[in-house]
């Protein structure tokens, strides 16, 4: 049997982030997060790939934990940008043809990156380490799962970042279920290479004061091996000795977050998931439960583990109401939570964001002024109105935004509004999604805030996106169903109505 896994071409797999963009509009952008032992951290952008954007962005740590993590994007040929630091952080650098480089940013640090068509190279005090086992690691590991790197599938790339190649991993299930002292061998000597090699990172003065950062990123591969052969072999010595290694976990981690997650879906719920629909995933309501079970984890990291729950149950778009009331039983849990304004937020967004029944389409800007189509519709009577219906989830749709934007450009001195509306549902997917897009200066980009209950909308039928409106100089509806922005089609239809 296959199984898939992320193989991470350069050094470390990362989780799969919530990100907010920024267009560089300075040579200096600064980002700030909250909490103490903050400094600045600077990075020095020399990019030769003409017309490919760097991004810089932040991982998941204890300080922000559910915040839409700061995207820094940057189109110039030569870039400073200067990040303020909380402690230590893990931060990613990719371009549309580079997969994903990571380093670690402590206060004062100054990293250099250096970018052409073929390369990404970063100088920095503290990239993570490369991690090489011994050939008798590597062939205890191979009798119980081997990557079958002749069979690579290549996940759909964004405009700004290069995906990691995914390749099927064979797993040797009659070894994890008849082989229990080959597996603990193999387990021992993963943990002391492990240990060695944070050993000599210790003793090593020329590391430039990384040795915790080292160690910690030498933690986060272990702990991953070590939840992927717990998944297969549901061994009850290795879950104890991953949940005695999560009873030393502490809040500063700079993995914490990553960490947390491998913990909650490889120990607490064995790997399982649930199947919705057409898609499987990950429950976490479940694992929130359960998570009270784990008494030999500090306090504050089994309170933390619950907030992350209920991140990932607001990413993976669960329902609003079990949200709602997993939010609940945290804070009846932990009414004086220090995780509370992370809490808050989240229960703000779902409670914004209730669906509202309307004969009316409810829409709010990027301003968060609210307004209704009805409305925007008549403040541009006298002109012809192309309504883009997008996601931010929706690739097809975005795909489409370039040939709209070359259309928007073709009428950009005719009498014709081009509105873009997302139906996604978490208002913080739109914001991302816009930005990345360059919508979010728009004035005529909007969320719909009813999209499953406006009885107009639900008249239109839409099973599908992407879906494109066209209205006439009256308000009139032209083509429910109008081609899309690519079609000849469209600009004799738009002609037509404008005469």
């Amino acid at each position: 049997m296959r199984v898939f896994i992320v193989i991470i071409v350069c050094v470390f797999l990362s989780c799969k982030n919530e990100k907010r963009e920024n267009v560089a509009k300075t040579d200096t952008v600064t980002t700030k997060l909250k909490n103490s032992n903050k400094g600045f951290a600077t990075i020095i952008i020399t990019n030769e790939s003409k017309g490919n954007p760097v991004s810089i962005f932040r991982t998941k740590n204890y300080y922000n934990a559910n915040q839409n993590l700061d995207r820094i994007l940057s189109k110039k040929a030569n870039d400073t940008i200067s990040f303020l630091i909380n402690r230590k952080e893990k931060i990613g650098i990719t371009t549309k043809n580079h997969i994903k480089q990571e380093t670690i940013l402590k206060p004062d640090d100054i990293v250099e990156i250096s970018i052409d068509d073929n390369n990404l190279s970063i100088n920095s005090n503290c990239k993570p380490p490369k991690i090489q086992s011994s050939l008798e690691l590597k062939t205890l590991r191979k009798s119980f799962y081997e990557i079958d790197s002749s069979r690579p599938f290549k996940p759909h790339s964004t405009k700004y970042e290069k995906k990691a190649v995914v390749y099927p991993l064979n797993i040797n299930y009659s070894n994890f279920k008849n082989k229990e002292d080959d597996l603990f061998t193999f387990i021992d000597l993963l943990i002391k290479e492990t240990n060695e090699r944070k050993s000599s990172f210790s003793k090593n003065t020329t590391v430039n004061n990384c040795n915790d950062q080292h160690s910690e990123e030498l933690d986060l591969s272990l702990v991953k091996e070590l939840g992927l052969l717990y998944s297969y072999s549901k061994n009850e010595k290795l879950e104890r000795i991953i949940t005695d290694y999560y009873s030393e976990l502490k809040l500063d981690d700079i993995n914490l977050y990553e960490k947390t997650n491998i913990f909650i879906k490889r120990v607490i719920l064995k790997n399982e998931k649930i199947k919705e629909k057409f898609k499987l995933k990950v429950d976490y309501g479940k694992a929130f439960d359960l998570s009270s079970n784990y008494t030999i984890l500090k306090p504050e990291i089994q309170e933390y583990l619950k907030l992350v729950c209920i991140n990932q149950m607001m990413a993976q778009k669960d329902n609003k109401a079990s949200v709602l009331a997993t939010i609940n039983k945290f804070e009846k849990q932990y009414p004086n939570s220090f995780l509370a304004p992370q809490i808050q937020n989240h229960k703000s967004q779902l409670q914004g964001n209730t669906d509202m029944h309307s004969k009316e389409v409810l829409l709010v800007n990027h301003n968060n002024i609210k307004t209704t189509l009805d409305k925007f519709l008549k403040n541009n009577l006298g002109k012809v109105v192309y309504i883009d219906l997008w996601a931010s989830w929706c690739l097809p749709c975005r795909y489409k935004m370039e040939d709209l934007k070359k259309l928007k450009e073709h009428y950009a001195d005719k009498n014709v509004a081009f509105v873009y509306l997302s139906i996604d549902e978490y208002e913080k997917d739109w914001k991302q999604a816009s930005i990345e897009e360059e919508l979010n200066t728009n004035k005529n980009s909007f969320l719909i805030q009813n999209f499953k209950s406006s009885k107009f909308l639900k008249s239109l039928k839409i099973n599908s996106i992407p879906r494109y409106l066209l209205l006439g100089r009256n308000g009139e509806m032209i083509d429910e169903n109008a081609p899309g922005p690519d079609a000849k089609e469209l600009k004799e239809l738009i002609n037509k109505n404008l005469l």
